[in-house]
């Protein structure tokens, strides 16, 4: 029998003192498990900017929702100060733009994480921030893999718009290597992963996003990591340019489809997927998990057809990642992650339908599309869009230590 999963709270930064910690979980927003800190890490997470700038936020929303009647009232009275009216709809704009900007995913997340069921306590040393991405050029990081040939650096990429390349990354957040991948394309680019399989170490670069559902077909991108001399001291990142990777297209049995969330099984060879559905209004609809056997010499198996396997009763899915061993897998939305263990024996595809997992807290992220799992499975690490994002560490078994033997029951067995 699948075991009711539990609710998490969303954790408060660590270096707010008790004091205000405590005033802002009697603050709440209404929402379980979120407090107002938790809103003001969520436009400033670890970058240090003062409250009063979040405070500045709020007093354009507010302005930009009242200066819809004063600017009729500039525009009737005062049509010879075009600049007034000029100014206002600045404003507007402004307001609202901080709105969509950081506010659309995270709410569209917490009402998401509100349908989940019972509540446990966090022991917020579980989830700590390790680095800040420092280079400007990783704007919208989508996906994200720790290397299996350089310790503690981490692939990512940047969603549709950029060019076709790949960033090695410290966990501190220092760029040690950029990749151009000569002659790949950048459609959008929406996950990645890292995996060992047939005595090598590849990197997969998923092109599979298709917010309009409206694509023919999909693309997956290999390539072998590359060899050479990392320094994570240097100021100066090494150049790379790869023009021997693999292309693979497919399509979907079911038809096109968002997708925001791919990984490599090694267990069994092959490449799963994770569709991405906004509309809510369709919630009797599952989520399709998808499946294609991958051949050694990083061809299809017997078809370039992505079947679906499996469903998961979630609905802003934007990343997910197999451990090394293939024994867990995690699938995260913008705010909170599922983990799944494959008990011994079984395959993914009965281990989904089986419904067991368990709700793993993820930090607020402006904008949370990526996720992966160290090597050892003992923690999980995620980044978000925006500049200068927070490199979060989580780990995976601390977060049950009020009920360790729960978790190793889940961890061994899988129940």
């Amino acid at each position: 029998m699948a075991t009711e999963p539990p609710v998490v709270s969303v954790f408060c930064d660590k270096a707010v003192t008790e004091s205000q910690r405590n005033h802002d979980r009697e603050t709440a927003i209404g929402i379980p498990g979120i407090s107002l800190i938790q809103v003001r890490r969520l436009f400033f997470p670890g970058n240090g900017l003062p409250h009063s700038i979040f405070a500045v936020q709020l007093g354009i929303l507010y302005c930009s929702a009242n200066s819809i009647r004063f600017d009729v009232i500039a525009f009737n009275q005062m049509k010879h100060k075009s600049y007034v009216y000029c100014s206002l709809m600045l404003l507007i704009a402004l307001g609202l733009g901080t709105y969509v900007l950081f506010g659309a995913n995270f709410l569209a997340g917490l009402v998401n994480a509100g349908g989940l069921r019972s509540h446990i306590e966090l022991d917020e040393s579980a989830v700590e921030q390790i680095g800040v991405v420092q280079d400007r050029r990783l704007t919208e990081i989508s996906g994200i893999g720790m290397s299996h040939k350089y310790p503690e650096l981490f692939w990512v990429h940047n969603d549709s718009g950029n060019p076709p390349e790949l960033f090695l990354i410290s966990s501190a957040g220092h760029t040690v290597a950029h990749v151009q991948l000569v002659g790949a394309n950048n459609i959008d680019w929406e996950d990645m992963c890292v995996f060992e399989a047939w005595g090598k170490s590849y990197v997969c670069v998923a092109d599979v996003g298709d917010n309009n559902g409206t694509r023919n077909g999909y693309q997956l991108y290999f390539f072998e990591e590359p060899v050479f001399q990392a320094d994570t001291k240097s100021e100066k990142p090494v150049e790379l340019k790869i023009e021997e990777f693999k292309r693979l297209d497919f399509e979907y049995e079911d038809g096109s489809g968002n997708c925001e969330a791919i990984a490599f099984d090694t267990h069994q060879n092959a490449i799963f997927l994770c569709k991405k559905r906004l509309d809510r209004s369709r919630s009797t609809e599952p989520l399709g998990i998808y499946r294609i056997p991958l051949s050694q010499d990083l061809t299809w198996g017997n078809s370039s057809v992505a079947n679906r396997v499996a469903e998961i009763a979630e609905y802003y899915v934007t990343a997910m990642d197999f451990s090394t061993d293939s024994r867990r897998l995690l699938i995260r939305n913008y705010v909170s992650a599922k983990l799944f263990v494959r008990p011994e024996g079984w395959d993914w595809s009965t281990t989904l339908k089986s419904a067991l997992f368990r709700q793993i807290p993820l930090a607020l992220q402006r904008q949370g599309e990526a996720i992966c799992w160290s090597k050892d499975g003992q923690f999980a690490f995620i980044v978000s869009e925006f500049v200068r994002s927070p490199i979060w560490q989580i780990n995976i078994e601390q977060v049950f230590s009020a009920n360790q033997q729960d978790f190793d029951t889940a961890r061994d067995t899988g129940k």
